[in-house]
């Protein structure tokens, strides 16, 4: 893969993307269930057992063909690279990091649902989980000898109790009360699991730059071809490791939920028999899942105690056991690229969701639904990846050991729906549909963060230094927490902070997560036509659909603009810190000064679209 680097915010490529070079997955799974129920009185009682077993071959490993990134088009067309990646097995056969292993849940409940009177329905119940493994990742001695203790963990044995209980009150003819209280688990990617016999640093190592001169692997670039000294260059047992924690607790929820259903609502002048419900559900998570950087080291001084930015920021230093090198200093890490993340348990954050929604169907053929939904979730990682690294390295933070709970990265905290439809007969016998169905729902958070691509300065390792640190807004230009670069002053900077919005937070840092995206809107329109068929009982179907039908009324309106990944950052300003004073210093970014949301705009998605159809049923 090439990397032509105009803007770090903007790149062409060319070749096989960085994560595609070798991305291959099979997924067998074979599952068992029994289910019995025994009906006793006004006791329902359901039991069950059920065995669930994957095995899984995934072969993931980025940049096994060479990633080179060049700083021109005319850099490029002269061969000179200034960056390059390089991931294999030490054999070079990239088949051997495939990841190769077998691992299900098994699962048991009891449920018991009582009738004691003809309006109210009562369930309660418990759900026993465990999964078993049939393989570990790799032993790597290195590794233990690093951490003093084994990167084998694979979750045998590792189990949970969920109990539940619910309930359903008919408390008038046409009024329903329900709700529930219980705990849940589940939604467990299998990659994050297959990280840690992927990447057991046997299978799969990295290339160190440091280990070969770099005109080896920046001049005289060959794409078709990885220099045979990097490629002698990599070390079995001496690869990226991301291990799970021995100790890694099974992610759960604690879910309760209140919610009233009326069936035929009078709303005066809108008429009779209408269906409104609304419903709010709490949840707190337990157990929620983060990454560690176990190869990074709270800097300490001479008195052994943390050593921080003058605001307050904890200050790291990566560093390799193994090489007999103790930081002293800020960015003291001996040049070493190498991290080691572990899968383990963190911060957990918790969700509030309420749902309104009104309904009515007339007589004539007319339908109209309409639902909002408020959302108000919080986390620490929102887990947007299958690799560790990027869960790990694009997770804003002011402490990455340390990441609080704030808003989540996918909360949609405003959304409404509406579906107007109506049914006739244009034909005896053969229905025609009309369905305008509408949405319009807030832009997910984003955060602004320093723009620290390459620096070691906060303790990142090789590929880790990625624009993720949430900034110190300074008081003022006295403000003695803060130095400046590259021409820049506080004067200059204080209007990019009033129109980004982070003035408010001057004198600490700015907040995870707490700046929001566009709205998107989208009105869609679909008829259908039944038609006979060639014999009885036969029918077509013809369709017509108008998708973003606003685009024909309102192009502005119509737009569609998306925050890609789970925690969308912008850059604001360059961020690095100075060694003497312990002070930030702020520069001029990479890609130059921006306040505006990280969207991405999508045109197919904001023109309109129009597709015809027909389809045959017997």
């Amino acid at each position: 893969m090439v990397k032509l680097v105009s803007k770090r915010v903007k790149q062409p490529y060319i070749g096989p993307d960085y994560s595609s070079q070798a991305n291959e997955l099979q997924n067998d799974t074979t599952q068992f269930q029994f289910n019995a129920e025994y009906l006793k009185g006004d006791h329902l009682i359901q039991a069950g057992y059920d065995y669930t077993s994957v095995d899984v071959y995934n072969l993931f490993a980025e940049a096994t063909l060479g990633a080179w990134e060049f700083d021109s088009i005319e850099d490029f067309r002269n061969q000179v690279a200034s960056g390059f990646e390089y991931k294999n097995h030490p054999s070079g056969n990239v088949d051997n990091v495939a990841a190769i292993f077998t691992q299900g849940t098994h699962s048991i409940y009891l449920q018991d649902t009582w009738t004691p009177t003809w309006d109210l329905e009562i369930t309660y119940g418990v759900r026993y989980e465990q999964i078993f493994a049939d393989n570990q990742p790799r032993l790597n001695d290195r590794f233990v000898q690093r951490y003093q203790f084994a990167n084998t963990e694979n979750l045998d044995g590792v189990d949970i109790i969920l109990p539940r209980v619910g309930f359903k009150w008919n408390f008038a003819d046409d009024m329903t009360l329900r709700g529930g209280v219980g705990k849940y688990s589940g939604g467990r990617p299998n990659v994050w699991i297959s990280n840690a016999y992927t990447n057991d640093g046997i299978g799969a190592v990295n290339f160190d730059p440091s280990s070969v001169d770099s005109s080896v692997y920046l001049e005289n670039v060959d794409l078709a071809n990885v220099p045979q000294e990097v490629v002698d260059s990599l070390v079995a047992g001496d690869g990226i490791v991301t291990p799970i924690d021995p100790n890694f607790e099974l992610p759960s929820e604690w879910r309760s939920s209140l919610a009233i259903d009326w069936n035929g609502a009078d709303l005066g002048y809108l008429g009779e028999d209408w269906f409104l419900s609304a419903e709010f559900i709490y949840g707190k998570k337990q157990d929620d899942v983060a990454w560690t950087d176990l190869s990074r080291r709270t800097l300490l001084d001479e008195n052994g105690n943390p050593v921080t930015t003058s605001a307050g920021r904890p200050i790291y230093v990566a560093d390799d056991p193994l090489d007999n090198h103790v930081p002293s200093e800020i960015g003291d890490d001996n040049g070493i690229s190498r991290y080691d993340l572990m899968l383990t348990n963190g911060r957990s954050g918790d969700s509030k969701i309420l749902t309104l929604t009104a309904g009515k169907a007339w007589d004539n053929g007319l339908s109209f639904n309409t639902s909002y939904t408020h959302q108000d979730v919080t986390e620490a990682f929102a887990g947007g990846s299958s690799t560790a690294w990027s869960n790990y390295r694009y997770t804003p933070t002011v402490d990455a050991e340390n990441v609080l709970v704030n808003t989540a990265g996918y909360e949609v905290e405003h959304r409404f729906v509406a579906n107007l439809s109506y049914t006739t007969q244009l034909m005896d016998g053969y229905d025609s549909s009309f369905t305008l169905f509408w949405e319009r729902y807030s832009g997910r958070p984003y955060s602004y963060v320093l723009d620290t691509y390459g620096n070691s300065v906060f303790g990142d390792a090789g590929n880790l230094a990625r624009p993720r640190y949430l900034p110190y807004i300074p008081t003022g230009p006295d403000d003695s927490n803060v130095e400046y670069t590259d021409g820049l002053t506080y004067e200059q900077l204080l209007p990019l902070l009033q129109e980004a919005g982070l003035d408010q937070y001057a004198g600490g840092f700015a907040p995870m997560n707490e700046f929001r995206g566009p709205w998107n809107t989208t009105l869609d329109f679909n008829y259908t036509q039944e038609l006979p068929g060639f014999m009885d009982e036969h029918k077509f179907t013809l369709f017509f659909d108008v998708r973003n039908i606003l685009a024909l009324i309102d192009e502005d309106s119509a737009q569609q603009h998306y925050l890609f990944n789970g925690s969308p950052t912008t850059q604001f300003v360059k961020g690095d810190i100075n060694p003497e004073t312990g002070n930030v210093v702020y520069g001029r970014p990479y890609a130059g000064y921006d306040t505006s949301a990280p969207t991405s705009y999508l045109p197919e998605r904001s023109t309109w679209q129009a597709k015809i159809g027909i389809r045959y049923t017997f």
